[in-house]
């Protein structure tokens, strides 16, 4: 089978039920938006953009999912398998057509909606309102027209990031439910690590300065709204439509807090990181052989020695909560015991066992000790009791 007649089966067969639904929810999304904005007067009130980048990270992690879906049924990859290609190529022309798939649904989701923009802009007339005996113009300009397509090359290269990040994280899978849980896993250390420290700064600071806080605060904050991944494509999009699209918005304290310098550092190492993980995932995934037929539809990783970096996601979030809570907060010692069985739960399910091999255990008890420990070595060092 040649590569191209591969691909159009691709398009044309196997995925074009998902493309189909996929560029239809984005156009009708698109276009609602666009019959509904006011062109006079935009504000606050046009926030239902945001549906646009959310819809665009679903159609993301779907499109990452059946990329390596031939990895999730010993059938279908004895089928795939018998696909006269190179080792590899399998792999990455999936990879590959997936990305363009991507691209090309966003960019028809931007250019139709955009052409009925550009006559509704140029239909619509000037409005004149009379003002203490003066005649006052009160222009349409208040929106940004010729910003939309800045937004638009941000969206696209943030998603695309995002799909060479979920895609590789779905390739250390071969069973649905361990994919799935692995991308949350990975996700939500992304979102809390660098929150959890600057949190953690924070509310344990023994400095009362008002600049202090309110600046590691506001940094907090930047770092978990644009943190590598979910948030970035979803607040990224909006913070560039907010300031640069709709003119009229207030942009004091909501966005990225930019008069405080290290808000905006932050801000930038988390764009930084996201590009980074983005192209270091492409690249591995790109040089990345096809495993064995054999290891297909098995639970947890590829490797199983591997297993227990699941519980990456619970350091992050266990230091934010440890800045938080203290040794007379016993109500939160209640909130460790349901989090130790949801990661006993959740774990199960990544390795399809309650059987919990010992090593994971330990990860579970050590994790749920730091929990208990941890703030009172807080408060211990630093001397500040949180209530």
């Amino acid at each position: 089978m040649k590569k191209t007649n591969y691909i159009k089966y691709l398009i044309f067969k196997e995925w074009l039920p998902i493309i189909i639904v996929s560029l239809s929810a984005l156009l009708i999304a698109s276009l609602t938006y666009i019959f509904s904005v006011d062109l006079y007067c935009a504000g606050m009130s046009d926030n239902e953009m945001i549906y646009i980048p959310i819809l665009c990270l679903v159609m993301t992690f779907v499109m990452s999912f059946v990329v390596f879906s031939y990895r999730f049924s010993t059938k279908r990859t004895d089928t795939y398998y018998q696909i006269p290609l190179k080792q590899g190529e399998l792999k990455n022309i999936r990879f590959i057509t997936g990305l363009v798939v991507i691209v090309s649904i966003i960019t028809v989701s931007f250019i139709v909606p955009y052409l009925v923009l550009l006559i509704r802009y140029a239909a619509i007339p000037k409005i004149y309102v009379e003002q203490t005996n003066t005649i006052k113009e009160y222009s349409k300009n208040a929106f940004n027209i010729k910003m939309l397509p800045l937004v638009y090359l941000v969206l696209i290269a943030l998603v695309s990031l995002e799909y060479f990040i979920s895609c590789f994280i779905f390739s250390l899978c071969h069973k649905p439910v361990s994919a799935i849980l692995l991308s949350i896993s990975i996700h939500a250390m992304l979102a809390f690590t660098l929150f959890g420290g600057f949190n953690t700064i924070d509310t344990r600071s023994v400095s009362h300065n008002t600049v202090v806080h309110e600046n590691l605060y506001n940094s907090s904050w930047t770092c978990f709204r644009y943190s590598p991944g979910i948030t970035m494509v979803i607040s990224l999009p909006e913070l560039l439509y907010q300031k640069f699209v709709l003119l009229s918005v207030y942009d004091g304290g909501l966005l990225v807090y930019s008069n405080a310098t290290m808000s905006l550092i932050v801000f930038i190492i988390q764009i930084s990181l996201h590009g980074i993980l983005g192209i270091v995932s492409l690249i591995l995934l790109l040089l990345k052989k096809d495993d064995s037929g054999e290891l297909c539809n098995k639970h947890g990783f590829v490797n199983s020695k591997l297993n227990p970096l699941f519980f990456v996601y619970m350091i992050p979030i266990i230091v934010t909560f440890a800045s938080c809570d203290t040794v007379t907060n016993f109500i939160y010692y209640f909130f460790y015991v349901v989090f130790a069985a949801a990661s006993y739960f959740l774990y199960a399910l990544f390795i399809g066992s309650f059987k919990i091999p010992f090593r994971g255990y330990i990860w579970i008890i050590v994790m749920i000790l730091a929990l208990f420990t941890l703030p009172v070595i807080l408060d211990f060092c630093t001397g500040v009791i949180r209530f």
